[in-house]
Protein backbone atom coordinates (compact mmCIF):
# COMPACT_ATOMS: atom_id res chain seq x y z
CA UNK A 1 0.00 0.00 0.00
CA UNK A 2 2.83 2.39 0.86
CA UNK A 3 4.48 1.74 -2.53
CA UNK A 4 1.20 2.47 -4.32
CA UNK A 5 0.89 5.77 -2.46
CA UNK A 6 4.46 6.75 -3.36
CA UNK A 7 3.91 6.04 -7.07
CA UNK A 8 0.56 7.85 -7.11
CA UNK A 9 2.14 10.82 -5.37
CA UNK A 10 5.01 10.81 -7.85
CA UNK A 11 2.58 10.70 -10.80
CA UNK A 12 0.49 13.51 -9.30
CA UNK A 13 3.56 15.74 -8.82
CA UNK A 14 4.69 14.98 -12.37
CA UNK A 15 1.25 15.94 -13.69
CA UNK A 16 1.30 19.21 -11.74
CA UNK A 17 4.70 20.09 -13.22
CA UNK A 18 3.35 19.53 -16.74
CA UNK A 19 0.26 21.68 -16.10
CA UNK A 20 1.85 24.57 -14.22
CA UNK A 21 5.49 24.23 -15.32
CA UNK A 22 7.41 27.04 -13.56
CA UNK A 23 4.42 29.35 -13.13
CA UNK A 24 4.88 31.75 -10.21
CA UNK A 25 2.23 33.85 -8.49
CA UNK A 26 2.13 36.32 -5.61
CA UNK A 27 -0.64 36.43 -2.99
CA UNK A 28 -1.24 38.26 0.31
CA UNK A 29 -1.10 36.51 3.67
CA UNK A 30 -4.60 36.32 5.13
CA UNK A 31 -3.68 37.63 8.60
CA UNK A 32 -1.28 40.28 7.25
CA UNK A 33 -2.69 41.37 3.85
CA UNK A 34 0.05 43.95 3.29
CA UNK A 35 2.57 41.10 3.13
CA UNK A 36 2.80 39.14 -0.13
CA UNK A 37 4.29 35.70 -0.72
CA UNK A 38 5.60 34.83 -4.17
CA UNK A 39 5.84 31.10 -4.87
CA UNK A 40 6.04 28.45 -7.58
CA UNK A 41 2.54 27.00 -7.99
CA UNK A 42 3.75 23.42 -8.54
CA UNK A 43 5.60 23.53 -5.20
CA UNK A 44 2.80 25.02 -3.07
CA UNK A 45 -0.36 23.89 -4.82
CA UNK A 46 -2.70 24.44 -1.85
CA UNK A 47 -1.96 28.17 -1.89
CA UNK A 48 -3.24 28.35 -5.47
CA UNK A 49 -6.90 27.68 -4.68
CA UNK A 50 -7.58 30.72 -2.48
CA UNK A 51 -7.34 34.48 -2.96
CA UNK A 52 -5.18 34.86 0.16
CA UNK A 53 -2.63 32.49 1.67
CA UNK A 54 -4.12 30.78 4.71
CA UNK A 55 -1.13 29.17 6.37
CA UNK A 56 -1.51 27.78 9.90
CA UNK A 57 -3.75 30.72 10.76
CA UNK A 58 -4.50 29.66 14.34
CA UNK A 59 -0.77 29.57 15.11
CA UNK A 60 0.01 32.82 13.32
CA UNK A 61 -2.83 34.64 15.10
CA UNK A 62 -1.50 33.46 18.47
CA UNK A 63 1.98 34.71 17.57
CA UNK A 64 0.61 38.24 17.19
CA UNK A 65 0.28 38.43 20.99
CA UNK A 66 3.64 36.81 21.81
CA UNK A 67 6.17 38.88 19.84
CA UNK A 68 6.75 42.57 20.58
CA UNK A 69 8.65 45.48 19.09
CA UNK A 70 12.38 45.15 19.68
CA UNK A 71 12.37 41.35 20.09
CA UNK A 72 14.93 38.98 18.58
CA UNK A 73 13.42 36.01 16.72
CA UNK A 74 15.05 32.88 15.27
CA UNK A 75 13.23 31.18 12.39
CA UNK A 76 14.82 27.75 11.99
CA UNK A 77 13.56 26.14 8.80
CA UNK A 78 12.26 29.40 7.35
CA UNK A 79 11.07 27.93 4.04
CA UNK A 80 9.89 30.72 1.71
CA UNK A 81 9.13 33.13 4.55
CA UNK A 82 5.59 32.30 5.65
CA UNK A 83 6.58 33.10 9.25
CA UNK A 84 9.68 35.27 8.81
CA UNK A 85 7.72 38.03 7.09
CA UNK A 86 5.22 38.20 9.96
CA UNK A 87 8.01 38.12 12.55
CA UNK A 88 9.60 41.07 10.77
CA UNK A 89 6.45 43.17 11.08
CA UNK A 90 5.99 42.27 14.75
CA UNK A 91 9.54 43.06 15.94
CA UNK A 92 9.67 46.32 13.99
CA UNK A 93 12.79 48.37 13.15
CA UNK A 94 14.17 48.01 16.68
CA UNK A 95 14.03 44.19 16.58
CA UNK A 96 15.55 41.60 14.28
CA UNK A 97 14.71 38.26 12.69
CA UNK A 98 17.38 35.66 11.90
CA UNK A 99 16.12 33.15 9.35
CA UNK A 100 17.85 29.87 8.52
CA UNK A 101 17.07 27.72 5.48
CA UNK A 102 19.61 25.15 4.20
CA UNK A 103 17.84 24.30 0.93
CA UNK A 104 19.33 26.50 -1.82
CA UNK A 105 16.20 26.69 -3.99
CA UNK A 106 13.93 27.47 -1.07
CA UNK A 107 16.50 29.91 0.33
CA UNK A 108 16.37 31.82 -2.95
CA UNK A 109 12.57 32.16 -2.69
CA UNK A 110 12.91 33.29 0.93
CA UNK A 111 15.18 36.16 -0.13
CA UNK A 112 12.89 37.06 -3.03
CA UNK A 113 9.97 37.45 -0.63
CA UNK A 114 11.95 39.54 1.83
CA UNK A 115 13.06 41.89 -0.94
CA UNK A 116 9.59 41.99 -2.49
CA UNK A 117 8.13 43.20 0.82
CA UNK A 118 10.93 45.74 1.45
CA UNK A 119 11.86 44.25 4.83
CA UNK A 120 15.19 45.40 6.26
CA UNK A 121 15.22 43.68 9.64
CA UNK A 122 15.66 40.07 8.48
CA UNK A 123 19.06 38.41 8.11
CA UNK A 124 19.02 35.14 6.16
CA UNK A 125 21.52 32.29 6.32
CA UNK A 126 21.86 29.31 4.01
CA UNK A 127 22.69 27.13 7.03
CA UNK A 128 21.02 24.30 8.87
CA UNK A 129 20.73 24.25 12.66
CA UNK A 130 21.57 21.13 14.66
CA UNK A 131 23.26 19.84 17.79
CA UNK A 132 26.83 20.56 16.59
CA UNK A 133 28.72 23.07 14.47
CA UNK A 134 29.75 21.00 11.45
CA UNK A 135 29.18 20.32 7.75
CA UNK A 136 26.61 17.70 6.90
CA UNK A 137 25.12 16.11 3.79
CA UNK A 138 21.62 17.39 3.01
CA UNK A 139 19.22 15.30 0.89
CA UNK A 140 16.64 17.24 -1.13
CA UNK A 141 13.46 15.85 -2.68
CA UNK A 142 13.48 16.89 -6.36
CA UNK A 143 9.88 15.80 -6.83
CA UNK A 144 8.54 18.85 -4.99
CA UNK A 145 11.09 21.29 -6.35
CA UNK A 146 13.29 20.85 -3.30
CA UNK A 147 10.53 21.75 -0.82
CA UNK A 148 11.35 18.72 1.35
CA UNK A 149 14.83 18.06 2.68
CA UNK A 150 16.52 16.11 5.45
CA UNK A 151 19.89 14.96 6.76
CA UNK A 152 18.40 11.47 6.95
CA UNK A 153 18.70 9.90 3.52
CA UNK A 154 15.98 7.33 4.23
CA UNK A 155 13.38 10.12 4.58
CA UNK A 156 14.03 11.36 1.03
CA UNK A 157 15.62 8.52 -0.95
CA UNK A 158 12.41 6.46 -0.96
CA UNK A 159 10.91 9.07 -3.28
CA UNK A 160 13.46 7.98 -5.88
CA UNK A 161 14.14 11.53 -7.08
CA UNK A 162 16.56 13.55 -4.99
CA UNK A 163 19.83 15.47 -4.94
CA UNK A 164 22.31 16.11 -2.16
CA UNK A 165 25.05 18.53 -1.15
CA UNK A 166 26.96 19.57 1.96
CA UNK A 167 25.71 22.48 4.07
CA UNK A 168 27.01 24.28 7.14
CA UNK A 169 25.29 23.42 10.42
CA UNK A 170 25.28 25.73 13.45
CA UNK A 171 23.93 25.02 16.91
CA UNK A 172 21.76 27.21 19.12
CA UNK A 173 24.61 28.00 21.50
CA UNK A 174 26.53 29.50 18.58
CA UNK A 175 23.50 31.50 17.38
CA UNK A 176 22.77 32.92 20.82
CA UNK A 177 26.40 33.92 21.35
CA UNK A 178 26.49 35.62 17.94
CA UNK A 179 23.04 37.23 17.76
CA UNK A 180 21.75 37.46 21.33
CA UNK A 181 19.06 35.69 23.33
CA UNK A 182 15.86 35.32 21.27
CA UNK A 183 12.43 36.06 22.66
CA UNK A 184 10.91 33.56 20.21
CA UNK A 185 12.24 30.53 18.32
CA UNK A 186 10.32 28.70 15.59
CA UNK A 187 11.66 25.21 14.76
CA UNK A 188 10.35 23.30 11.74
CA UNK A 189 13.19 21.11 10.48
CA UNK A 190 11.64 17.97 8.99
CA UNK A 191 11.69 15.77 12.09
CA UNK A 192 15.09 16.84 13.46
CA UNK A 193 13.68 19.25 16.04
CA UNK A 194 15.16 17.37 18.99
CA UNK A 195 18.62 17.51 17.40
CA UNK A 196 18.29 21.30 17.27
CA UNK A 197 17.29 21.45 20.95
CA UNK A 198 20.29 19.34 21.96
CA UNK A 199 22.51 22.13 20.62
CA UNK A 200 21.68 24.47 23.50
CA UNK A 201 23.39 24.06 26.88
CA UNK A 202 21.09 26.35 28.87
CA UNK A 203 17.55 27.17 27.71
CA UNK A 204 16.80 30.88 28.24
CA UNK A 205 13.89 31.10 30.68
CA UNK A 206 12.07 33.87 28.81
CA UNK A 207 12.30 32.29 25.35
CA UNK A 208 9.13 30.86 23.80
CA UNK A 209 9.50 27.97 21.36
CA UNK A 210 7.13 27.05 18.53
CA UNK A 211 7.82 23.52 17.35
CA UNK A 212 6.21 21.23 14.81
CA UNK A 213 5.62 17.90 16.53
CA UNK A 214 5.01 14.62 14.75
CA UNK A 215 4.06 11.19 16.02
CA UNK A 216 7.75 10.30 15.73
CA UNK A 217 9.25 13.09 17.85
CA UNK A 218 6.47 14.24 20.18
CA UNK A 219 7.40 12.10 23.21
CA UNK A 220 11.10 13.00 23.19
CA UNK A 221 10.48 16.72 22.75
CA UNK A 222 7.72 16.79 25.36
CA UNK A 223 9.98 15.05 27.90
CA UNK A 224 12.95 17.27 26.98
CA UNK A 225 11.02 20.42 27.80
CA UNK A 226 9.36 18.94 30.87
CA UNK A 227 12.81 18.15 32.28
CA UNK A 228 13.56 21.90 32.01
CA UNK A 229 10.22 22.90 33.58
CA UNK A 230 8.77 24.14 30.29
CA UNK A 231 5.09 23.56 29.58
CA UNK A 232 3.48 22.56 26.29
CA UNK A 233 0.62 24.80 25.13
CA UNK A 234 -1.82 24.68 22.23
CA UNK A 235 -2.63 27.76 20.14
CA UNK A 236 -5.68 28.27 22.39
CA UNK A 237 -3.37 28.44 25.43
CA UNK A 238 -4.41 25.08 26.86
CA UNK A 239 -1.65 23.47 28.95
CA UNK A 240 -1.02 19.88 27.86
CA UNK A 241 0.14 17.76 30.79
CA UNK A 242 0.44 14.42 29.02
CA UNK A 243 2.27 13.78 25.76
CA UNK A 244 -0.44 11.28 24.84
CA UNK A 245 -2.92 14.18 24.57
CA UNK A 246 -0.83 16.22 22.14
CA UNK A 247 -2.68 15.07 19.04
CA UNK A 248 -6.23 15.22 20.32
CA UNK A 249 -7.39 16.81 17.05
CA UNK A 250 -4.75 15.58 14.60
CA UNK A 251 -3.17 12.15 14.88
CA UNK A 252 -0.05 12.85 12.84
CA UNK A 253 1.37 16.31 13.53
CA UNK A 254 0.73 19.72 15.05
CA UNK A 255 2.42 22.96 16.09
CA UNK A 256 2.81 23.62 19.81
CA UNK A 257 4.26 26.32 22.02
CA UNK A 258 6.70 25.63 24.85
CA UNK A 259 7.35 28.20 27.58
CA UNK A 260 8.75 28.25 31.10
CA UNK A 261 6.43 27.31 33.96
CA UNK A 262 7.16 29.64 36.88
Amino acid sequence: MNCIFIYLHRFFRFLIKIIFKNKRVSKPLSIYPDLNIEYTVAHHLLFFFSFKINYENDIQIKILSLIKKGDIVFDLGANIGQYSLIFSKLVGPSGHVYSFEPNLKVFSDLNINIKKNNLNNISTFNHAVGSKNERNLLFIDSLTGGRRSSFKKERIAKLDSYENYFVDVKNLDYLITKFGVPKFVKIDVEGLELDVLLGISVIPEKTIFLIELTKYNKNEIFLFFRSHNFGCFSSSDILINDENNIFAKNKDFGNYFFKKLF
